[in-house]
């Protein structure tokens, strides 16, 4: 999905450059003219505002599989887990 990403922020970046690009346009245009440019405009959001609901869901299945994940991995081995946890309280009070 890293390919997806970088293609919402492109369209996310393209987006942004469009509505720039509308406002300095605005000077000296006919309203029918600033109709087509919001027409325009608001197509390419609603495009982007499914790209983003689209890349939310696929960032909240991936953290749901981690977190199954990391569930499992410490019931299979707990006292590797709690011998990591001891370590690292003790290098963190070392330290302190």
């Amino acid at each position: 999905m890293l390919q997806g990403n970088k293609k919402l922020v492109k369209d996310i970046k393209a987006v942004m450059l469009d509505l720039e690009s509308m406002i300095d346009n605005v000077k000296g245009k006919t309203s029918k003219e600033i109709a087509s440019q919001h027409t325009n405009l608001m197509d390419k959001l609603s495009i982007l505002k499914g790209q983003l609901i689209i890349s939310e869901s696929d960032l909240v299945a991936k953290e749901q599989l981690a977190v199954k994940m990391t569930n499992e991995y410490v019931h299979s081995y707990p006292w590797k887990i709690a011998f990591i946890a001891v370590l690292f309280g003790f290098f963190i009070g070392y330290f302190m």
